[in-house]
């Protein structure tokens, strides 16, 4: 069975949360739901120990380039490599980071990192770091309006296994955002309005989905109709980029 359903993919946003929907960043910044990419270019090439692809491409929606390396290693080992740039004043994204789908059997989650409850780049200093144990059925919390949740700061390395000896695990080369789900954004998100979702509207997909980021908005709070999170806390650089990698094994259980 495939451990990936597909590569990485750049993901930009959020399901919206109810301090969001009262600064309408679910209009403001609708620009990045999508983030449609155009392919620039595919380079390749080999040496006796790794396999490297690089692909470029343009945001058309969002004008900027985004560049993102993959790197096999005759060890099983995926290193993933991502560039962004922009010259141009853009609407603030809601997350830097890429999305990847598991099968569901990928139910346990072990990380190192921020725990044991969901804690955001504003919202983590109750949150002390260490090794903590979950079931990703556990990381939803069901707000009454279904929107974002589940994210842990700080994660230095996360591992999602299926209980019968086989495991992923996710390094990054700096501290990352890590999430991981029975659902995608999509399920918790909307659209443009808001159209009176419940906690009971959501039903679990037949997958895992994961989150690895460099970094995702804040939450604020200062008010929840209009205040935006704190100036540290939003995304409105010009440049990102990060690194991490992924492995691949398995045990006899």
């Amino acid at each position: 069975m495939p451990v990936l359903s597909g590569m990485p993919e750049p993901s930009f946003w959020r399901a919206p949360t109810d301090n969001d929907w009262g600064e309408n960043m679910q209009t403001r910044s609708n620009v990045w739901r999508t983030a449609n990419r155009r392919t620039v270019s595919v380079e390749h090439r080999c040496t006796e120990s790794a396999a490297e692809v690089t692909a470029r491409y343009r945001l058309t929606d969002a004008p900027s380039d985004y560049t993102v390396r993959y790197t096999f290693d005759g060890d099983g080992a995926l290193h993933v490599d991502v560039e962004w740039h922009t010259d141009e004043e853009l609407p603030e994204m809601l997350r830097f980071g890429m999305r990847m789908r598991l099968p569901e059997e990928y139910e346990y989650l072990k990380w190192y990192g921020r725990g044991p409850w969901e804690n955001y780049p504003d919202r983590r200093t109750a949150s002390f770091v260490g090794i903590y144990e979950s079931t990703v059925s556990e990381q939803l919390h069901p707000y009454v309006r279904p929107q974002e949740t589940g994210n842990k700061c700080d994660v230095r390395w996360a591992e999602l296994s299926d209980g019968g000896g086989r495991t992923i695990r996710i390094e990054g080369r700096q501290p990352l955002c890590i999430s991981a789900l029975h659902n995608a954004w999509e399920d918790f998100d909307p659209g443009l309005s808001k159209k009176q979702m419940h906690a009971s509207d959501i039903e679990p997909r037949r997958e895992t989905v994961l989150h690895v980021d460099l970094v995702q908005r804040g939450l604020g709070g200062d008010n929840s109709w209009g205040a935006s999170p704190h100036a540290p806390y939003r995304l409105t650089a010009r440049d990102y980029s990060y690194g991490y990698t992924v492995r691949a094994s398995r045990r006899n259980p």
